[in-house]
């Protein structure tokens, strides 16, 4: 209706039309700033570089240093004893001390891959504090840090590099010759498989990356809280 009265407006309906058509083309060119704004130039290198703020607490620097000998060693009852009693394992409900138990007796992520090395490289690939007090601990970096240096990546498009000299093949074959060498460098994910990745990367070459030299955002993470002056195991868990 609003269009249609000024349809009516016949003296002014040539000032109308042009002012319309004005700030058309001005919303217009907005909206190209802003995408570029938001969107990796084509050929533009982004890099999510490592961060381990764990020394910043030296208590909890000691306790993440001796939860991470036990994952190696294996030791279950001295990893399990670290969760919280409602631990989260999954966003289909699973949750619970006993069902980390089982989950670290069986050892199978899932996806073919090993529970206990998941926990172990996210506890060895460095964290960051939040919350009030900075009684919060989330780990990896590339989960917990990575959204801080680059907020307009998608987690679910991207993978990182972990680092200085990150292999990118061109098949998925290690035999196969090396692409390029990457240096903590973010590579969007064209094609998701279980050993192999296809990423593109900012020169707009593709090519085939794997654990664990590659990481993404949403694998597994691990949360830490300080509960009645106790650092406990809130949360271990992949995807979104």
């Amino acid at each position: 209706m609003t269009e249609l009265r000024e349809l009516n407006r016949p003296m002014k309906s040539l000032k109308s039309s042009s002012i319309a058509r004005f700030l058309r083309l001005l919303a217009v060119s907005l909206a190209a700033l802003l995408s570029l704004a938001v969107t990796p130039v084509h050929g533009d290198t982004i890099k999510i570089l490592p961060v381990d703020e764990a020394a910043q607490d030296p208590e909890f620097l000691d306790f993440r240093d001796r939860l991470l000998t036990a994952v190696r060693k294996r030791d279950l009852d001295v990893v399990v004893a670290v969760a919280t009693e409602d631990i989260k394992l999954s966003f289909g409900g699973g949750y619970g001390r006993a069902q980390f138990r089982e989950q670290l007796l069986a050892g199978d992520n899932g996806a073919g891959g090993s529970y206990w090395e998941e926990l172990e490289w996210a506890l060895k690939l460095g964290g960051v504090f939040s919350g009030e007090h900075r009684r919060h601990f989330c780990t990896p970096y590339v989960s917990c840090a990575g959204s801080h240096q680059c907020s307009y990546c998608d987690p679910y498009e991207i993978l990182v590099a972990i680092n200085d000299r990150a292999p990118v093949y061109a098949a998925a074959d290690a035999t196969a010759p090396v692409l390029a060498r990457l240096s903590f460098d973010v590579v969007t994910l064209v094609d998701y498989g279980s050993q192999w990745q296809q990423v593109r990367l900012a020169d707009g070459q593709t090519g085939f990356v794997a654990f664990p030299e590659f990481r993404s955002p949403i694998g597994y993470r691990a949360a830490f809280e300080k509960r009645e002056e106790n650092w406990q195991m809130r949360l271990f868990i992949a995807g979104d």
